[in-house]
């Protein structure tokens, strides 16, 4: 789905607790096991997928973003100007 929202080719690690990876290799860094990220990154070895986007798929979501999106987007302006001129009375009070 990403692939096809942005239209472009996306590769995801096969590595599914990227987080908890992220935190070890800053914790490594932090310890002095690795000198910087660059060195961190190199210990990794991952699988990666590649998706492409399927331009079917792509056409679709475009005109859903043109569509609905950006005409709700107009929609809600003065709404969320109003709002913004509510809470800063709520902030004064």
């Amino acid at each position: 789905m990403k692939a096809d929202v942005l239209e472009r080719r996306i590769r995801v690690s096969t590595i599914g607790e990227n987080a908890s990876l992220g935190a070890a290799l800053l914790a490594g860094m932090g310890c002095g096991l690795y000198r910087d990220a660059d060195e961190a990154y190199a210990a990794v070895s991952a699988a990666e997928v590649e998706f492409t986007p399927n331009p079917a798929s792509s056409a679709v979501y475009r005109e859903i973003y043109e569509r609905v999106y950006r005409g709700l987007y107009r929609q809600m302006v003065g709404i969320n100007q109003d709002l913004e001129s509510l809470q800063r009375r709520l902030a004064e009070q």
